[in-house]
């Protein structure tokens, strides 16, 4: 008898460790996806779908976190009566109304005049062929060359103008991103992304391929590369559909 309760309880502990909680996430109007809900005891993860389903391993005491940028953000302590039935969480919508701006008179310096900005460059420009003169080339008859002289007005205002190229994430980085990361787990490419092992390297070598910037990469930029990676499995697990019926 001793025996079979001591069975019958590792039983009850193995299944109240395994149980998976379902639910749906809706706002005041529908259902909604994308929603991120974690388990903050394990840190698992799983992301709402169209009709905002979702499916979540969690025992009796787990505390769920439901975030958005979107909506505000919600939390649930898991009771027996949430592991038999479907969970229903509403959110509410952030509201991102602006503040009323009230334009007061401001006092505008007073611009300067075309002749005024001609005098200006003519005399920086006097004083740094003084100080400079092998950067304008050669003065025939007491002249300056003033194509040199345009040419590098040219470049300054390019040099001012040029902006910094996008940084693309590199395979190394990417990997480096999923392996470091607490969230980015085989649990959510198995089950938020539906791609399976065998897939994993090459759905990587896709991402890389989508040229995506490496800032979001960074760790305060995770809830974004989530929602990069979600619609970016959605292609891939499309493309991969498409090639097998075509065989």
């Amino acid at each position: 008898m001793r025996y079979f309760s001591f069975i019958l309880t590792l039983f009850t502990c193995f299944f109240a460790n395994a149980q998976q909680v379902n639910g749906i996430v809706y706002n005041s109007i529908a259902a909604i996806e994308n929603i991120k809900i974690v388990n903050l005891n394990t840190k698992k993860f799983t992301v709402s779908n169209k009709k905002g389903q979702f499916t979540i391993p969690a025992k009796v005491n787990d505390t769920l976190h439901f975030s958005s940028i979107f909506y505000h953000e919600q939390t649930l302590i898991i009771n027996a009566s949430h592991t038999n039935d479907t969970l229903v969480i509403e959110l509410k919508k952030i509201n991102n109304e602006l503040e009323e701006v009230v334009l007061k008179e401001k006092h505008m310096p007073k611009l300067a005049t075309i002749e005024e900005v001609e005098t200006n460059l003519h005399n920086q420009l006097l004083e740094d062929i003084k100080n400079n003169p092998h950067l304008y080339g050669n003065l025939n008859d007491g002249g300056i060359d003033f194509i040199q002289v345009f040419n590098m007005i040219g470049k300054l205002f390019k040099n001012k103008n040029k902006q910094q190229p996008i940084q693309y994430a590199t395979y190394e980085e990417l990997i480096s991103t999923f392996e470091n990361s607490k969230i980015l787990d085989q649990f959510f490419f198995k089950n938020t992304l539906k791609i399976q092992n065998h897939q994993q390297d090459l759905f990587i070598q896709y991402i890389e391929a989508s040229y995506i910037d490496s800032k979001l990469l960074q760790p305060e930029k995770e809830v974004y590369l989530i929602e990069y990676l979600v619609q970016s499995a959605k292609e891939f697990n499309a493309i991969v559909k498409a090639y097998k019926e075509k065989d």
